[in-house]
């Protein structure tokens, strides 16, 4: 919460746009709970295919966004 919020002043300080800056967020902190959450709380079983297809999309989705951000 707070670190992500503190990033966020940080990267509009730096005059990031907000056509950039708040898909980032929005996709990058639920990528990197999730991990996290995957890797201290390991499933008993094995995740839903449509799980593992929803992080890929989104990983996806944010490297499109960092790779053609417009300028």
């Amino acid at each position: 919460g707070e670190l992500g919020a503190f990033g966020a002043i940080v990267a509009f300080g730096l005059g990031g746009h907000s056509l950039v800056v708040m898909p980032l967020i929005l996709a990058g902190a639920p990528l990197v709970n999730t991990a996290a959450s995957l890797i201290v709380h390991p499933p008993t079983t094995t995740p839903s295919p449509l799980f593992l297809l929803g992080i890929v999309l989104a990983s996806v989705g944010t490297w499109l966004l960092l790779t053609h951000a417009p300028r």
